[in-house]
């Protein structure tokens, strides 16, 4: 095996996949950032969670919305639903793992919030409950996610987002929505606190 070489091919297996998904998603993502502006304009707050690999892209995007990205500005609220393994712990223990998302929402969401959704699964009950719940307190959804969403779209409203990059499960996809959540972060930036690089 070549070792340099193979570092070389997942350079390039990389860059493929943001080229064959930037066009796919640019619009729908720029339409997220729009939905969830106009959330945290509101006095809104936003909630995310993740699946398996996706958990990491979630905590991504909790702490650069909490912190920042590049530009010093004030904190934003966002709750991570993957991140207090206490609370998941017990919900799984005593309703079981499809709740483990779910029981959050309904304590913390309220009307005017957003889900921020991540998954590179064609299926996940915990992701579905945690939708189901998220429209019952009123809350709209933002959905990234790979090729394969149609579970999830019965599951949401006509004014919801769904972000669907065309590259098939695997780290690729991974980076893909990391920097499709870069990207996102960025455009929250700019509408929130004018980063004027947005408007080059």
């Amino acid at each position: 095996m070549d070792l340099e070489q193979y570092i070389i091919d997942q350079f390039h297996e990389s860059i493929a996949a943001k080229m064959a998904a930037c066009e796919a998603i640019a619009a729908p993502l720029a339409e997220a950032s729009e939905l969830l502006t106009h959330t945290l304009v509101h006095d809104g707050r936003i909630l995310a969670c993740g699946s398996a690999e996706s958990a990491s892209v979630v905590q991504q995007l909790t702490a650069s919305l909490m912190h920042r990205l590049e530009r010093e500005r004030p904190a934003l609220p966002i709750f991570s639903l993957n991140q207090d393994a206490t609370a998941i712990s017990a919900i799984a223990s005593d309703h079981g793992l499809d709740d483990i998302f779910a029981r959050q929402i309904i304590g913390l969401g309220q009307e005017g919030d957003s889900l921020v959704v991540v998954t590179q699964q064609e299926f996940s009950p915990a992701l579905l409950t945690a939708i189901s719940a998220a429209k019952s307190r009123g809350m709209s959804i933002v959905i990234l996610g790979g090729p394969e969403l149609d579970c999830y779209l019965a599951a949401i409203s006509e004014d919801d987002i769904e972000i669907s990059a065309p590259i098939e499960p695997s780290p690729r996809l991974t980076e893909v929505h990391q920097l499709a959540i870069a990207c996102l972060i960025e455009l929250l930036e700019a509408q929130l606190f004018g980063v004027d690089e947005c408007d080059n």
